[in-house]
């Protein structure tokens, strides 16, 4: 049977599948070329999408004009004249081919990476991206940093020059404030979000490519505020406790010394009851002489003053040693300092894990130490901060500090005695043994 012998609702099935069919071709043509951009898959959707425009528009403007009485034209003619059998494969054909079409650049999609794979991929991301060129014309810029636009300057992102000039000099809509403008600008927007703008430069195929990253910091700047809150509120706590403390000598101080004073008027005024009781009756030698006695105590007494005694600098290091479990001792072959002096020190220490430590030496010991082979100088291993640190150089695990503060013992040995030993206090001093604070005098 041809198509033109067949009844009407059998032709108007016919139509209507060949029109379903042709919108799924336009779909698919859709979809290779914004999807897949693939040349295979674009012309093969492009050439079943011309295929089935014909095929509809012959078909249906034929059986129009049949249908009406009016004459038909020989190509649409000739296609209503084909079996009615051709139109089931040809509907059938292209509905197949079209659905496989869509399935395989679905696929495609998912097992390929295309610019909008990449575009959509940027969007979901958390921070801000935006690429541009030199003359400001963007690239790529992802859903977050357009928003971010719009936020800071009330318009979309099309420049991004003029964009990051605006951020970075901090020409901003009234609800964002300004934390931090230059090269690393930081904007504070109105629903208290933080974000922190960068800048790269990229050089790709010989163009200059600028590349804008907007992080959000909120929870850090939140963070940094708390703890310059509570770093005031120590401060504040600290110069609370140092006043306290200096109230805290100033009265101990003045309490010692008024007991001192009521001691010294408690014992005068027993004293002064005691001699008027004394004088009131006749006193024997004895008694006079006893009573004169209690008077030169008390003016001893009161003439008496402790002397402070000050210790010396090397007896300050022999008593810290000792708090420390480290014994000193002075024989005389570390004449200056030297690198197996300074190792021999170290090991007293017995540490399990070694530690830099710090070693203070007087200027006038820097000459020697520098002719030391093991001595390496400060500007070697990159300190910087000479000045500020005092750190002038390295030997051993111990980094050495010039001080004047450190106590520069000078002597000659003497030929009438032969070398001095330094002994310990508890030892008695002769001509060849001496204690510390006899070579040293303490100084004030």
């Amino acid at each position: 049977m041809r198509f033109i012998d067949a009844p009407l609702c059998v032709r108007q099935i016919i139509i209507g599948s060949l029109i379903l069919t042709f919108v799924l071709t336009i779909i698919g043509l859709f979809t290779a070329v914004r999807l897949c951009k693939k040349r295979a898959y674009i012309i093969l959707s492009l050439l079943m999408f011309i295929f089935s425009f014909v095929v509809v528009f012959l078909t249906m403007r034929g059986s129009y004009l049949y249908r009406i009485k009016m004459p038909v034209f020989e190509p649409s003619f000739t296609v209503l004249k084909l079996p009615i059998w051709i139109y089931y494969v040809v509907s059938l054909v292209l509905f197949v081919g079209t659905i496989i079409g869509l399935v395989s650049v679905v696929r495609w999609r998912k097992n390929h990476i295309s610019p909008i794979s990449i575009k959509e991929s940027a969007d979901t991301l958390p921070a801000g991206i935006c690429f541009y060129e030199q003359s400001g014309l963007v690239s790529l810029v992802n859903t977050e940093m357009n928003d971010l636009c719009i936020l800071s300057t009330g318009k979309a992102l099309l420049n991004g020059k003029d964009f990051w000039l605006k951020i970075s000099h901090g020409e901003l809509e009234e609800n964002c404030q300004s934390l931090q403008m230059g090269d690393k600008p930081i904007i504070k927007y109105s629903d208290c979000k933080v974000v922190s703008f960068k800048k790269y430069t990229h050089e790709i195929d010989g163009k200059i490519v600028y590349e804008i990253v907007a992080t959000d910091i909120s929870e850090r700047y939140r963070l940094t505020r708390e703890l310059e809150q509570k770093l005031d509120e120590l401060k504040k706590i600290n110069n609370r406790l140092v006043v306290y403390g200096k109230n805290v000598a100033e009265l101990t101080k003045e309490k010692e010394h008024l007991a001192a004073k009521i001691r010294i008027h408690n014992d005068m005024g027993k004293l002064l009851l005691t001699t008027k009781r004394k004088l009131n009756a006749p006193l024997t030698e004895a008694e006079g002489k006893e009573l004169v006695s209690f008077w030169q105590a008390e003016i001893e007494t009161l003439k008496f003053t402790r002397k402070v005694s000050k210790k010396s600098n090397l007896k300050v290091i022999e008593d810290a040693a000792k708090l420390v479990g480290v014994n000193l001792i002075f024989d005389g072959t570390a004449k200056v300092i030297s690198y197996t002096g300074v190792v021999d020190a170290e090991d007293l220490f017995n540490e399990e894990t070694s530690s830099d430590k710090v070693l203070y030496v007087h200027p006038k010991q820097m000459t020697q130490l520098r002719k030391d082979s093991d001595f390496i100088s400060a500007d070697k291993y990159g300190t910087a901060n000479v000045m500020t640190s005092g750190e002038v150089g390295k030997i051993g695990t111990c980094r050495v500090v010039r001080s004047k503060k450190v106590a520069c013992i000078e002597y000659t040995k003497d030929n009438s005695t032969g070398t001095i030993e330094i002994v310990a206090d508890s030892v008695t001093e002769n001509t060849t043994k001496k204690h510390l604070a006899t070579i040293q005098p303490a100084t004030v």
